[in-house]
């Protein structure tokens, strides 16, 4: 299969939104809102932060006039990634009034550099996998996996480290997703012990219980490690890969061969959907010690990774 081009504009509205749910920006619109307690980006209440910017700026009698409501549809498009011109992103990044790592970032982006990750999708995970897949009052913070294939071309071993946050008080285990039940789950630091046998909670899901080291309540944060052994009976796909819903803002994906067993191509790789064709894919090479690994700033509501061939 051939490589397929990144998406120049879509990546730079990815981390456009991002930028706006931070609290530094979001509360420059969320007031226009009448709410500040929005989870979704109000696109006519940025429109309106736009406008007082073109108006405060204004060059020609045009502008000095113009309202909310003529921006919404061009800031629609432009949040979506349909339409971002280096205008348009100029307005939002002065209008915001944006540091300069944001600006430099988002420039880098949407000139297809190679040297800023940012994930973002609209579809994701199916709505019936999202419900069985839901956070029970956390959410990933940050997330660093490693996963490792045997002489045999079996995934054989999976490390995990990540940092989560409390949504609710109370909160005190975390839930693990995998897709087989030929496994074994050892725990690490801020972890206590895995709570009872493996559920598949739907067709290829299975699911587990991870007690963790300490309770948390609401805004409290923890660093949890463990590490996944499988027992493959069939080889599975030659992917290794993961699902976001919603958004993590720091992402470290590394697969290591065994140097009886390494592919003959790896791609780095982007789904829009579970079973739906790449939307993204890039040939990788492996490094001396036989691992391609790849480091992204945020993912959101997209499934990303591995896929190779022997």
């Amino acid at each position: 299969m051939n490589d397929v081009a990144p998406k120049p504009a879509a990546r730079t509205a990815g981390h456009l939104r991002f930028l706006l749910r931070r609290y530094d920006y979001k509360i420059m619109w969320a007031g226009r809102a009448g709410r500040t307690q929005l989870d979704e980006i109000h696109q006519g209440a940025v429109a309106e932060v736009l406008a007082s910017y073109l108006r405060r700026n204004a060059d020609d009698a045009n502008d000095h006039a113009i309202e909310g409501r003529q921006l919404k549809d061009r800031v629609g498009r432009a949040l979506a990634g349909r339409t971002l011109s280096k205008e348009t992103l100029d307005l939002f990044v002065n209008a915001f009034d944006m540091t300069e790592d944001d600006r430099r970032d988002l420039v880098a982006l949407w000139t297809g550099s190679s040297k800023v990750f940012v994930l973002a999708g609209t579809e994701g995970v199916p709505p019936d996998v999202v419900e069985t897949l839901k956070l029970p009052g956390y959410r990933p913070v940050s997330v660093h996996e490693h996963h490792v294939i045997g002489e045999a071309g079996l995934p054989i071993r999976h490390q995990t480290m990540q940092v989560l946050r409390a949504l609710r008080n109370g909160v005190d285990r975390y839930r693990y997703h995998f897709d087989t039940d030929a496994v074994t789950v050892h725990t690490g630091p801020g972890c206590q012990e895995v709570l009872g046998p493996v559920h598949e909670v739907r067709p290829e899901i299975f699911s587990v219980d991870i007690l963790l080291a300490k309770p948390l309540d609401t805004d409290d944060t923890i660093s949890i490690e463990y590490t996944t052994t499988f027992d493959y009976r069939t080889a599975p796909e030659p992917i290794f890969r993961k699902a976001v819903q919603g958004r993590i803002e720091s992402v470290d994906l590394r697969v290591q061969f065994s140097p009886r067993k390494t592919p003959h191509r790896i791609w780095w790789t982007v789904w829009e959907t579970l079973d739906g064709p790449p939307v993204e894919q890039v040939s990788v090479d492996l490094d001396n010690q036989l691992t391609t690994q790849r480091y992204l700033e945020e993912m959101e509501n997209i499934i990303a990774g591995f896929r190779w061939e022997w």
